[in-house]
């Protein structure tokens, strides 16, 4: 049910974030998108108008997308809290960059989660590791907890990420740059 994905750079954790939003939006249910900045839902946002023109009965710019299915987008920048989406319930919610958000575990906890409730919905945390975070606090999670998953995914499993280009970023970069942006390991 709570899916945190460790991703390396360039993984596609983005792109996989617009798919299973969109999967579950063209079924007819409400989803959203969170992001740390305003600047990261906006490129969200023109590309899920992009992918979806032909679905899309409505929209509030920069914002929302209502499908001709019933299902409805809305995408949430995280800057100063994500306390806008309370009172609000989501079959799916995705939270991208996560290892971006301050005190994430208390976001998740105290708004996040709530919205969740009447639909049994699921969520999705997405994010290049940091050590000693709150990202790094929901990946653990499933050592305790049935409905947690955690999956590591180095930049290498991309199949459109050039091998060549990988080895240089190994040969050029610290060991520890390296083992967190492309392998997506905390330490």
């Amino acid at each position: 049910r709570f899916n945190v994905v460790d991703c390396g750079r360039r993984w596609g954790k983005t792109e996989l974030a617009q798919r299973v939003l969109a999967e579950t939006a063209l079924q007819g249910h409400p989803v959203a998108y969170l992001s740390p900045t305003y600047p990261m839902v906006t490129e969200v946002y023109r590309s899920l108008e992009h992918r979806l023109a032909g679905q899309i009965a409505r929209k509030v710019e920069g914002r929302r997308f209502e499908l001709a299915s019933g299902g409805i987008i809305d995408l949430w920048s995280m800057e100063g809290g994500a306390d806008r989406i309370r009172g609000r319930k989501y079959q799916r919610i995705v939270l991208d960059e996560c290892a971006l958000v301050l005190d994430l575990v208390s976001l998740w906890e105290r708004v996040v989660r709530p919205t969740l409730v009447d639909l049994r919905g699921d969520g999705w945390f997405l994010s290049t590791p940091r050590r000693g975070g709150g990202f790094e606090n929901l990946y653990r999670r499933e050592l305790d907890d049935a409905e947690w998953r955690s999956w590591q995914m180095p930049t290498s499993a991309n199949p459109v990420i050039p091998p060549d280009e990988i080895e240089v970023a190994r040969l050029t970069l610290s060991d520890q740059a390296f083992a967190q942006e492309f392998l997506a390991d905390f330490e």
